[in-house]
């Protein structure tokens, strides 16, 4: 067992024991009693989630390839930011609130969430799910994407 389960866990740990990787939605909750509390999105309630399963590493995927020196939709010289030690107001500011009306958060979200877990110990990547065999990529370590190293 990856940890002790109480009732809103033992589905996790079962979908665990069977090595099968667990897709949570904040969205799509038919059921919210498990949660708790309402969580601003998905990338909050990922770094949660991953903190209480003792993860080592938590996969962020989005329409980029990771964190930018700018926003590469903007500046066309923006450079993708292979590794990060440690989120701190400098890196937060290099990120801005989503620009869709589709969806919440965007990279300043990642980013806090990527904060939260890696103040826990776990390694975060924030990658392109729209690249071919992403996480078997970030499985083997070829890491496409921003690398947010766990406080060890």
């Amino acid at each position: 067992k990856f940890f002790e389960a109480s009732p809103p866990l033992s589905a996790l740990n079962t979908l665990l024991e069977y090595n099968i990787i667990p897709i949570l939605n904040e969205n799509d909750s038919v059921a919210t009693d498990e949660i708790g509390e309402k969580f601003g999105d998905n990338d909050e309630l990922s770094a949660e989630v991953a903190k209480l399963v003792n993860a080592d590493k938590l996969i962020i995927l989005t329409d980029i390839d990771g964190v930018f020196t700018d926003n590469p939709f903007k500046n066309k010289d923006a450079k993708l930011i292979h590794s990060i030690d440690k989120i701190d107001e400098k890196t937060l500011k290099l990120a801005t609130e989503h620009s869709s009306t589709k969806s919440r958060g965007g990279m300043k979200s990642k980013l806090k969430a990527s904060k939260v877990a890696s103040e826990a110990g776990i390694d975060v990547i924030i990658a392109n799910g729209r690249q071919k065999n992403v996480i078997d990529n970030i499985i083997s370590e070829s890491i496409p994407g921003t690398l947010i190293k766990g406080k060890k």
